[in-house]
């Protein structure tokens, strides 16, 4: 028998089943049920987030001569057709392989004939941002004045490439990802039906590497349980972080000490065990801007914020990280990682522009805030007027909520100290010291024998 992969058999078939866009399904099923549909949708997401799953159970719903509520009833010969690809009134076309004037022109063609064994005639079109130009303007028309058996629903992950004329004729929906206890819990569901043992932290680091794709983790926990078949034990994070290059925490925690012990030493031998066990340069550096996040979100934020709720890391290393580092430095680590990750693509040896980026990375705990250098330049000033120094602490944690003493006015000086218009006026009324004796000694001989 062959291997259905998870993404497929576990692919929600009914509005109720999708998990992350409840508001979009309930939008859907409302419209189907009130007859009051539109003529042209428009899905908007990032990939693996449902945007033709949603496509076609709206296709069947719209199809369904025994539709309850706006929910197909799946046991009938159109919604059977439609799972299994096989209807002839929904018309699925990859917008990618499919993007000339030549292709819109033989839609605009067909939709002119009526469906032949549904009420409607429903076109999905996938990736629509890779038509061309001309043929966005072939099917402007027909968008607008779609005859009333047709519906189209258009699936894009770039949705600022589709123009400005269709998105004003559509409904657009923006479907969002996934979040880290949706996927958790339908990861859990799919290991409990297919009697796989995963530990709560190995699906954790699934979810973690899916980024809110829920395909994408499906995709991965079926690519991790033939580590347990036949075995009869437990996966755990080992295995999962093992198979997909991704970090376990104990990695994590020696990453993000030797940041915050600014051991550059440590950082480059993490790289060379993670290359040494398969993984990838980019893996790398994506893992390691994902705890950074995480440490900058807890300093700045708190250890209880919700924002943290999707980085599924130890509190320890990160509050450890966020005591020893300003967040002038992690901001200047972030921006190292990201620019290393913008030149990755053309570089001829990635490894090492990784490694000079952590070179750098553990030298961030060098940056000074803000506060600490402005207060040093105001003892700096009052030295240089001649005034007496006033009392500046020394600097404080560099960690969340460190701020060093703000520069003081000009009107809050000392009692014992020269106003700024009495120091004003003594600098400009006297020369300054060591510039009352005289001219340097040699330029009061004239000019050298010969210059004459």
């Amino acid at each position: 028998m062959s291997h259905l992969a998870f993404a497929r058999k576990y692919r929600p078939r009914t509005f109720a089943e999708v998990v992350g866009q409840e508001a979009i399904a309930d939008a859907l099923k409302g419209a189907v049920s009130r007859g009051q549909t539109a003529p042209v949708y428009l899905f908007s997401g990032s990939h693996g987030v449902g945007k033709t799953s949603m496509a076609r159970i709206f296709a069947k719903a719209l199809d369904c001569p025994n539709q309850q509520g706006g929910e197909p009833c799946l046991v009938c010969e159109t919604c059977k057709s439609i799972d299994l690809g096989e209807a002839l009134d929904v018309i699925e076309i990859d917008a990618a392989s499919n993007r000339k004037i030549e292709d819109a022109r033989r839609i605009r063609e067909n939709v002119l004939y009526r469906p032949q064994a549904a009420p409607f005639k429903v076109y999905i079109l996938d990736e629509v941002h890779q038509l061309t130009r001309e043929a966005f303007d072939a099917l402007l028309k027909t968008f607008e004045e779609a005859p009333s058996h047709v519906r189209f629903v258009l699936a894009t992950t770039e949705l600022h490439k589709v123009p400005t004329t269709i998105r004003s004729r559509s409904q657009v929906f923006h479907f969002r990802r996934a979040t880290r206890e949706d996927v958790e819990r339908r990861l859990g569901q799919i290991a409990g039906d297919e009697h796989v043992e995963i530990d709560a932290a190995a699906l954790s680091l699934i979810t973690r590497r899916a980024r809110g794709s829920m395909r994408d983790a499906q995709k991965m926990l079926d690519q991790v349980v033939t580590l347990g078949a036949g075995e009869g034990r437990a996966i755990g994070t080992a295995d999962v972080a093992r198979l997909l290059g991704a970090f376990t925490s104990e990695r994590i925690e020696r990453l993000l000490g030797a940041i915050a012990a600014g051991k550059a030493d440590v950082l480059l031998a993490e790289v060379a065990g993670h290359i040494s066990e398969g993984g990838q340069v980019a893996t790398f550096l994506d893992e390691l801007m994902d705890a950074l996040r995480a440490a900058l979100y807890l300093q700045t934020c708190g250890a209880d914020s919700p924002v943290l709720d999707d980085f599924a890391y130890e509190r320890a290393p990160l509050i450890q990280l966020a005591e020893a580092l300003s967040p002038e430095a992690l901001l200047l680590g972030l921006s190292l990682l990201a620019d290393a990750e913008q030149k990755l693509r053309l570089a001829r040896e990635p490894r090492v522009l990784l490694e000079v980026c952590l070179v750098r990375l553990a030298r961030a705990g060098e940056l000074r805030p803000l506060g600490e250098v402005l207060a040093r330049l105001e003892r700096l000033e009052q030295a240089l007027s001649g005034a007496p120094l006033e009392a500046v602490g020394p600097p404080g944690p560099r960690g969340r909520g460190a701020r060093s003493s703000p520069p003081e006015v000009s009107g809050a000086r000392t009692s014992g100290g020269p106003s700024p218009t009495s120091a004003h006026s003594t600098r400009q009324g006297s020369a300054p010291r060591g510039y009352d004796q005289g001219p340097p000694r040699g330029y009061d001989q004239g000019p050298p024998p010969g210059y004459e």
